[in-house]
């Protein structure tokens, strides 16, 4: 279609011609007409017979309005949004060794645009660069100043606002690794509190945002820093409570926030820690009546964004948990999950379900600024994009109060340009027999079969079950299928068909192994050592192949490299398994102690019970010797 924007600034103007591609729009002086105008509240979409007109609150929802008109072009339905959130985000990881490219960042900017999105957090532990401290993200891909000011530029363009997401106290073991920060360790991968070097580290990181991007607000994360005070702390001052520990850190950051003009965030989990007597985050919740102390609400410097994160509990405890958060004088964030961290398939389809439920307590408990976290546990091998029937869902339960699959589709088609039914698809490589969405939660059984070892059969007694071969065999077929229908994300699809395609025969070749070495079926093993493995070993190329494709289209090359070590040593093991086994058939060796060695479920649960688990640390798949868990 053609349109001509009346009233638009060159710089609106310049915004829209990014997005239009997206949408099918042409921009022309001949076009149809189309009004702009700003005020009001929300948004609204209008036709008349020769022209549209389109209003506006917020200048992200100018986009997400040109994404509705076109939506309703056909039709000529009016459309009028208010939305229920005064602040919608999407967080992105940038730690976990993908650490998106600009052009990527871009490229989900676009889209986060035509959702209505009016922030983006970008979470970088130790990515960012500080020129004091040259081993700070060093070898990591982190962003420079200049990076960071383009995307920062490029966000402002669209009405999003750019906010960092760092660390000021745990999380940090990237850079803690280095000799350099020796001083400012006290243990894993927690600060040393109270040692004026720590501060001025900390100085450092604020001052470095607040002369970068435009906003004010830093995320300063203050979470899971469940052994705060146990190593070098401990050294210096003997036991002391970690609640008070985190009270003198706390006041010592908001000091440097306040002499910086900083406008903190930070998640809650420490006060609830702190509140349940280290039982637990979501201890309170697990209670029918249950109350945040009073010491620990006026304990909260005033001013500071509170940040409720959850990713797996549904309404009950969530309304509870939303009802504690408001026990607080400070402003509260929603935080839920777009499930892409269990490996290299996504799991939209369990965190549609349970964010639904979770977005409804936010509703019903007045909490009016919601954020969805794309994280990457364990390297990330999972794209970023893989997230976004997620985030649009979030978007129409914030504009629209409708986050139906029926109604999100119709409006992914618009703001992504492709099928969200398609991209839903990218959940199935978990969907092995028993492993049905949307409860699967978070079994991962294509990266654990993936990268376990064929003569040691870690998980060999979870796949004994009937259908898995043929399962990746359909699925393979289907994600091929599937890219093809969606030339512009054809990349997701095509590393998950080609990692299905190596799961087809590599699944269950373990358990034909060992039954045939127990058999002293010799034909078979041969068999498996002169054809499948090197097989497997073809369709392994051909994923690694696509994989980095994928990676490169999405992120810098730094973290790739862990990931090809991982596949290396895939590829190696296949190798050795060949020439093990024909040195048994050939005699050289007498027995392969390997394959004598009993299989037991790597779960420890009981026979019946689920064969699918959740294994997300590849160190822990590889073998049962020691590994250093990179």
């Amino acid at each position: 279609m053609k349109l001509c924007f009346v009233n638009l600034s060159a710089a609106l103007l310049t915004a829209v011609e990014e997005i239009a591609p997206i949408l099918g729009v042409e921009l022309a002086a001949d076009g149809f007409p189309v009004s702009v105008e700003q005020g009001g509240s929300g948004l609204s979409v209008t036709f008349a017979e020769e022209a549209a007109t389109i209003t506006y609150e917020k200048p992200v929802q100018l986009f997400r309005a040109i994404g509705l008109l076109a939506e309703k072009w056909d039709s000529r339905e009016a459309v009028t949004e208010t939305p229920a959130y005064e602040e919608l985000a999407a967080m992105f990881d940038c730690s976990r060794n993908a650490v998106a490219t600009v052009q990527s960042v871009k490229r989900r900017v676009r889209h986060l645009a035509l959702m209505g999105y009016n922030t983006l957090f970008l979470y970088m532990e130790d990515t960012y660069e500080m020129e004091a401290y040259p081993y700070f993200g060093y070898m990591r891909g982190r962003y420079n100043k200049e990076e960071l000011q383009e995307m920062d530029a490029y966000c402002a363009r669209f009405g999003i606002e750019l906010v960092p997401y760092i660390q000021v106290l745990a999380h940090l073991m990237n850079a803690l690794r280095w000799p350099a920060f020796r001083e400012v360790h006290d243990c894993d991968a927690i600060l040393l509190v109270d040692e004026p070097k720590t501060y001025d580290l900390i100085r450092c990181m604020l001052a470095t945002w607040r002369d970068t991007l435009t906003t004010k607000r830093v995320h300063l994360g203050m979470d899971e820093a469940w052994t705060l005070g146990g190593g070098n702390y401990f050294r210096r001052n003997g036991h002391v409570e970690k609640w008070k520990i985190m009270q003198t850190h706390t006041q010592k950051v908001m000091a440097l926030c306040n002499e910086l003009g900083i406008e903190p965030m930070m998640w809650s989990d420490m006060y609830f820690d702190a509140a349940s007597n280290d039982k637990g985050y979501y201890y309170l919740a697990s209670l029918e009546e249950a109350h945040m102390p009073q010491h620990i609400v006026d304990s909260v410097p005033e001013g500071v964004e509170l940040i409720y994160w959850d990713y797996g509990n549904f309404y009950e405890r969530a309304n509870r948990m939303c009802k504690l958060h408001r026990e607080f004088k400070n402003p509260i964030w929603f935080a839920g999950g777009a499930t892409i961290w269990a490996g290299y398939a996504p799991m939209n389809q369990f965190s549609l379900w349970v964010s639904r439920d979770q977005l409804r307590a936010c509703r019903d408990n007045n909490i009016t600024k919601v954020m969805v976290t794309c994280w990457g546990d364990n390297g990330q091998e999972c794209s970023h994009m893989a997230a976004l029937p997620t985030i649009q869902m979030f978007a129409e339960d914030c504009y629209e109060n409708n986050n139906t699959d029926e109604f999100v589709s119709r409006r992914f088609a618009t703001c992504v340009g492709a099928s969200y039914e398609d991209f839903l698809l990218l959940d199935t490589p978990n969907f092995t027999p028993g492993n049905k969405a949307p409860g699967c939660g978070s079994r991962n059984p294509c990266k654990y079969l993936l990268h376990q070892d064929v003569l040691m059969g870690l998980f060999d007694k979870h796949v004994e079950a009937d259908g898995f071969a043929a399962h990746f065999a359909d699925r393979a077929r289907v994600l091929a299928e599937a890219g093809q229908r969606n030339p512009a994300w054809r990349y997701l699809f095509d590393t998950l068909s080609a990692l299905c395609h190596v799961l087809e025969l590599k699944c269950a070749v373990g358990i034909r192994l060992k039954a045939a070495y127990d058999a002293g079926d010799r034909q078979t093993m041969a068999h498996i050592a002169d054809e499948v493995l090197p097989e497997i070993q073809r369709r392994l190329a051909d994923f690694i192949a696509v994989y980095q494709r994928q990676w490169l289209t999405d992120n810098k090359v730094f973290g790739l490299d862990v990931l090809e070590v991982r596949f290396g040593g895939l590829e190696r093991r296949l190798t050795t398994a060949v020439q093990r086994l024909h040195a048994y058939l050939a005699g050289e060796v007498d027995s392969l102690p390997e394959l004598m060695q009993e299989r037991l479920r790597y779960d420890g649960a009981p026979e019946g019970t689920n064969l699918n688990i959740n294994i997300n640390k590849w160190g822990l798949t590889v073998s049962g010797c020691q590994v250093d868990y990179i």
